[in-house]
């Protein structure tokens, strides 16, 4: 009986997934997962931020530079009851993506875990997904530093949306500052 316990315990002892658990974990490992803590910690902040205000996060990106391991792009998509017009979208989209990132740029040690600090907007895309079908805009999102805004086609549910307007995200902050609608 006592070989039988031996033997398992040899098993287990020379098994692969067992003796990498002790393994020391390589410089690279070792970065990566504390830019992952870094990154996610700031991610759950601002993803309860949101659904504290009812948006629902539906979809998580992300980019990392392969050349230094460093983040190089974030994109979260959310739920939204309703897109009822370009100015509602805009405050939404513009709001996001400001409190996103203070979330991002005071992390405590995020520094050394992106690609540029402060953390840029062009390296973000925050997306709002109308939930009510054919009722006001389709879509809000950014990307890069250029704010689009889709409604649903022709075809609607069946066919693919069409943007309506685009701006960039500086004069998307400049009207909204000035409180003034846009002409859409």
């Amino acid at each position: 009986m006592l070989i039988k316990y031996l033997f398992l315990f040899l098993a287990l002892l020379t098994s692969c997934s067992f003796i990498e658990n002790f393994k020391k974990p390589t410089p690279e490992e070792v970065f990566r997962k504390e830019r992952d803590k870094r990154i996610y910690s700031a991610v759950r902040k601002f993803k309860k931020a949101m659904e504290a205000k009812g948006y629902r996060a539906a979809g998580l990106g992300e980019g990392i530079d392969h050349s230094t391991g460093k983040q190089n792009y974030l994109g979260i998509t959310f739920d939204i009851e309703q897109l009822p017009d370009i100015d509602f979208a805009r405050r939404v989209e513009i709001e996001a993506i400001q409190e996103f990132l203070h979330y991002l740029n005071s992390e405590e040690g995020i520094e050394n875990y992106v690609a540029e600090y402060p953390y840029p907007v062009k390296f973000i895309e925050i997306a709002f997904i109308n939930k009510q079908p054919l009722q006001g805009l389709f879509s809000v999102a950014n990307c890069q530093e250029e704010i689009y805004y889709r409604q649903d086609g022709p075809d609607g549910l069946m066919g693919p949306s069409i943007e309506v307007h685009s701006e960039s995200y500086e004069e998307a902050v400049r009207i909204l500052e000035q409180g003034k609608p846009s002409k859409e």
